[in-house]
């Protein structure tokens, strides 16, 4: 048996006239149109090809979109819970991690599926990331 899951849970994709766009906000279960609130996002005739040929082959998988000069988390691995700014040098995925206390750096390579955008407050499946550290109990000043 074979659970197949969509590649962008909770998004439906619509091709209609801009004035048209409130009918759409009508339907069951639609909460917004993705974009501002004045012009909703436009994906292009591509990149839905894209997402086809992606789904096609069978190989696609929700991943965050990553930026070069991001501040991203890494999610997996033994550098899981670092934080740095990513960096794409000779098709290799680096993330460098700043000790600000010493005022030094340091750079290391990652595979692109461990990381992701340090904004986002969601997760992905196979994020390992550590809990934060907790503070020291102690009554309030």
């Amino acid at each position: 048996m074979t659970l197949e899951m969509p590649l962008f849970p909770g998004y439906v994709f619509v091709h209609l006239p801009f004035r048209e766009r409130l009918r759409v906000l009508t339907l069951p279960n639609v909460l917004c149109l993705v974009g501002s609130r004045q012009c909703p996002s436009v994906i292009t005739e591509e990149e839905i090809s894209w997402i086809k040929r992606g789904v096609e082959s069978g190989n696609a998988a929700p991943h965050a979109c990553l930026s070069e000069g991001q501040r991203v988390i890494v999610t997996s691995g033994a550098l899981a819970g670092m934080q740095g700014i990513l960096l794409r040098k000779l098709n290799k995925t680096r993330v460098v991690i700043s000790l600000e206390t010493i005022g030094r750096g340091f750079a290391v390579e990652v595979d692109t599926g461990s990381v992701r955008p340090l904004e986002t407050h969601f997760s992905l499946p196979g994020d390992r990331i550590p809990p934060p550290p907790q503070m020291p109990a102690g009554r309030p000043r």
